[in-house]
């Protein structure tokens, strides 16, 4: 028996992703779909490069598939390409001429209460993406009490200048500053 379009997009309604927690045919990941033969063809954009989402994902879009009567399925998990780098002014392409020029996409952990986990949260976010394979860089910036030396192991150690650049310390492939 052939399955439908419609019954298909059924099928993969019921396939949320793992970190955003909504269906992949709501969040447009389902690029592609429809049935030749006995086969089911299917491409999946993904919203982010993760790794391990591809995998659940894939075993979830299989599996829904199966129990929906699909016999075989041709399936295409991608992650997103890379963007242009964009300029102050929106400009695909052309590099930013900001102050960091260098730098494509900022965090930033805060609140209005101090003791309530921002300096743990963001360094556990900052090896996470690093360990993924972003470059990150974690900027303290706690004038108060500012814990990411402590927390790393580099309390004491001073930034390097050269001219009129600080190079900061690294730690875990991070590159740390504090205030």
């Amino acid at each position: 028996m052939s399955l439908s379009q419609e019954q298909i997009l059924a099928a993969l309604r019921t396939v949320k992703d793992p970190e955003l927690y909504k269906d992949i045919v709501t969040l447009g990941m389902v690029k592609h779909a429809e049935v030749r033969g006995q086969t089911v063809h299917l491409r999946v954009e993904l919203t982010t490069r993760n790794g391990p989402v591809k995998d659940v994902v894939e075993r979830d879009v299989r599996r829904a598939l199966a129990d929906a009567g699909a016999t075989q399925v041709q399936l295409d998990v991608s992650a997103p390409a890379a963007r242009p780098a964009t300029a102050a002014g929106g400009q695909p392409g052309h590099p930013s001429h900001g102050p960091l020029p260098q730098v494509r996409n900022v965090i930033a952990v805060g609140a209005g209460k101090g003791g309530v986990g921002k300096s743990p949260l963001a360094v556990h976010l900052a090896v996470g993406l690093q360990r993924g394979g972003a470059r990150v860089g974690l900027m303290d910036g706690d004038i108060y009490g500012p814990s990411m030396p402590t927390m790393l192991g580099i309390k004491g150690r001073q930034p390097e200048l050269r001219g009129n650049k600080i190079i900061p310390a690294e730690k875990f492939g991070l590159k740390v500053i504090s205030m």
